[in-house]
């Protein structure tokens, strides 16, 4: 998980850890969905700073050996081609630029390697500040879907419809 979006499931959760009983947890919701505003207008405006939407995961085999093009597949052959060793076991860091790009060398940047024109893919980290808000408030009917339509708002109201101020 990137940091950013590390760093808005802490603050989630920190919200709802306040929270005494269920009645008080659903009274937290509307502070829940701020942040989820708060963070997709940050990923939306292009303010998300690059090292802050860096992914780490560690590969099993040689960068060359995979026959799925992962996006952590992707990352290592790019360090290898530049000349970067990297062996199973260890971690590569890289950012998202395009995942859905026909070209595979625009889907990923690894880290080291990130320039400063190079940009975000949006959607792909909206899906993931998504799916995190998704897993503390599934069960008070807040879907992927639902949570979407909030952030897609025109004029995004929490709960309590306060709008973001």
């Amino acid at each position: 998980m990137p940091p950013l979006i590390r760093e808005a499931q802490i603050r989630m959760l920190e919200v709802l850890a306040e929270a005494k009983n269920m009645d008080d947890y659903r009274s937290k919701i509307p502070k829940i969905l701020d942040l989820l505003l708060e963070y997709s207008l940050m990923l939306k405006e292009g303010q998300a700073k690059k090292e802050d939407l860096v992914i780490g995961k560690t590969i099993s085999q040689e960068p060359n050996a995979y026959k799925v093009d992962s996006l952590t597949a992707l990352a290592a052959q790019q360090l290898e081609d530049f000349g970067i060793p990297i062996h199973p076991g260890e971690k590569v860091r890289y950012m998202i630029k395009d995942a859905l790009s026909k070209d595979k060398a625009e889907r990923v940047r690894p880290f080291p390697l990130v320039g400063p024109d190079d940009t975000y893919d949006v959607k792909k980290y909206l899906e993931m500040l998504l799916k995190t808000t998704e897993e503390l408030l599934i069960h008070f009917g807040y879907d992927v879907r639902r949570l979407k339509e909030v952030i897609d708002a025109p004029f995004p109201l929490s709960l309590d419809g306060r709008g973001l101020g």
